[in-house]
């Protein structure tokens, strides 16, 4: 014997799926002024009552909620053949017909007004196997002599008292029900059914419409006309036939003309894969023809820092030269004089010679002292412009050259300053003798130029000079 297959969450088979728990109503039919329900607890439910009782309008609601309005016949369940009701009928709760004594006509009776009356409909479906729950809801009035209605979808858990009653006019209602968490307001049924048939995993419309067919089903004539008309889409073989062949000859169209581009694609790469390669090339060439165009005035100016270095060093060793050839001369000359006077020592073989001795040494000491003092002053000279102390005769000409160039830069400053104190001096004259004599007009250029040329205690660019060049002539270079 076959066993079953159950279902892996829920407890029990026959509760698997989306099945109906809750389903209540409000001015609907002749079920008027209050919420009328029906809790069913996902169970199978017998509806019974007396001929005229109601039964039909109930099911009339569910199906409502459910299939296409234009697709229902209304009281099919009470075996009506024609449309005696409709969902106007329903709305106003119209119960009988009242024949007009003036015009002789019938004239049908109602509950409610249609101009202030609104009917609601409400059905939560739950699946007990992935504990989810659906509300779906339709909400009716009568605007013009003509029905309006929305539809509603919730995952959470709706009701007419609690959600549909209370609101000031149709915006507000439709406004609070959008701010319900995991709900969704639709104006056409059709999106609202593809909303619901989504969630509850109906994947063919024609499922409604086998529901719709049988939920008010009385008898089967024929089981065969019945699965044909009611559960099976209607078509033709013939148009089928024709179809398949019309879409084999595009097919095979289709098919040829993939054939011939991937044909043209295969002849094409080769030159797609040649351009792209001549495209580098290109790229490649245009970046060494710059670096070959740079290169002359790279190589030139890397050139030009080396012969400028090679030329400071054979500047300083020129000028070694000339101070060691200077030297050089003053020890000939003393050799010279040296021997001259060891002749004549000779010659002479005089008592004078240890006196002679004498003042050379005192002579060379008083040369030796003034020297250190010169060092010494032009040690403390260093350090004071912020130079460094010349421990050779290298560091030495280097001092010399950079004072130099301080010198001349500091002369520069002066000869400005003393252009623009004799410019200030002429504007402030021409102030003075147009009659300017407040101190609080005077213009900034003015009060700046009056400061300048008052005498000040500074050192000018004549004295400047004039320390400089007694600092070069108590420190004169070996030699000179």
């Amino acid at each position: 014997m076959a066993v079953a297959q159950r279902f892996d969450f829920a407890e029990d088979n026959a509760h698997t799926g989306f099945r109906l728990a809750h389903f209540e109503w409000y001015n609907w039919g002749t079920y008027d002024g209050d919420i009328f329900a029906l809790d069913l607890e996902r169970e199978n439910a017998l509806l019974t009552g007396d001929i005229g009782s109601g039964k039909s309008t109930v099911v009339d609601a569910l199906t409502t909620l459910l299939v296409p309005h234009n697709r229902i016949v209304y009281n099919k369940a009470a075996g009506a053949e024609s449309r005696e009701r409709s969902l106007y009928s329903y709305i106003v709760g119209e119960y009988k017909s009242v024949r007009d004594e003036t015009f002789g006509s019938a004239k049908a009776a109602a509950l409610r007004d249609p101009n202030t009356t609104f009917s609601v409909l409400l059905a939560r479906f739950e699946n007990e196997g992935y504990d989810e729950q659906l509300s779906l809801a339709q909400f009716f009035w009568i605007a013009k002599g003509r029905v309006q209605k929305f539809y509603v979808a919730s995952q959470g858990e709706l009701g007419i008292k609690e959600d549909f009653f209370d609101f000031a006019d149709i915006r507000d209602l439709k406004r609070r029900l959008k701010k319900l968490p995991h709900t969704e307001v639709f104006d056409a049924f059709k999106e609202y059914s593809a909303h619901f048939r989504r969630m509850m995993g109906i994947r063919n419309e024609q499922a409604l419409h086998l529901f719709y067919q049988t939920v008010s089903l009385k008898s089967i004539g024929n089981l065969t006309e019945f699965i044909r008309n009611h559960m099976l889409e209607p078509g033709s073989i013939d148009e089928k036939v024709d179809e398949v062949c019309r879409n084999f000859a595009e097919l095979t169209r289709a098919h040829n003309l993939i054939l011939e581009a991937q044909r043209q694609i295969e002849m094409l790469a080769p030159i797609e894969k040649e351009s792209r390669r001549y495209e580098e090339m290109e790229q490649q060439r245009a970046h060494y023809r710059t670096m070959r165009e740079v290169l002359d005035p790279f190589f030139a100016k890397r050139r030009i820092g080396l012969i400028n270095e090679k030329l400071g060093k054979l500047e300083i060793e020129t000028e070694k030269k000339r101070s060691k050839k200077e030297r050089l001369g003053e020890e000939m000359e003393r050799s010279e004089q040296a021997m001259l006077d060891l002749k004549l020592e000779l010659q002479n073989n005089g008592a004078d010679r240890l006196e002679q001795l004498q003042r050379e040494i005192d002579r060379e000491a008083q040369e030796m002292a003034q020297r250190q003092g010169a060092k010494q002053r032009y040690d403390t000279l260093c350090e004071a412009i912020g130079l460094e102390k010349a421990s050779s005769e290298h560091r030495f000409l280097k001092n010399r050259e950079t004072a130099q160039r301080q010198l001349a830069e500091i002369e520069t400053k002066a000869t400005q300053l003393q252009n623009e104190k004799i410019t200030n001096g002429v504007m402030l004259s021409r102030y003075r003798e147009r009659g300017g004599r407040s101190s609080k007009a005077r213009s900034p250029t003015l009060r700046r130029a009056a400061a300048i040329s008052r005498p000040k205690r500074r050192v000018s660019a004549t004295r400047w000079r004039r320390r400089w060049v007694w600092r070069w002539r108590i420190c004169p270079l070996p030699g000179s």
